[in-house]
């Protein structure tokens, strides 16, 4: 992890309303295309998959997110447009939308 993701944990497990959640299987589902957005997520370790559905149905990778990232839709946007899923044992934490 750089430093600036260093930073930014350290950053994230100050915040309020953070939650941790831990992936411990391959292709472990963290969201799906239409869940809503509440929030980012940051990676804390392992490594995630960014997903969306072709139009021959086949899946299409976006992203692989590497720890000391963001990712997932953010919350302007309402609702997910995109899979993601845990390929290595991984530890995601939900980081809430400010009101």
């Amino acid at each position: 992890m750089d430093n600036f993701a260093a930073i930014l944990r350290d950053r994230v497990m100050t915040m309020r309303g953070v939650v941790r959640h831990e992936y411990d299987r391959d292709n472990a589902n963290v969201f799906d295309v239409g869940s809503s957005t509440d929030g980012v997520l940051f990676l804390d370790a392992g490594l995630v998959k960014c997903l969306r559905d072709g139009p021959d149905g086949r899946q299409v990778l976006l992203h692989l997110v590497r720890p000391g990232e963001l990712f997932g839709d953010f919350p302007m946007a309402g609702v997910r447009s995109s899979h993601a899923h845990a390929i290595l044992p991984s530890v995601v934490y939900e980081i809430p939308r400010a009101d």
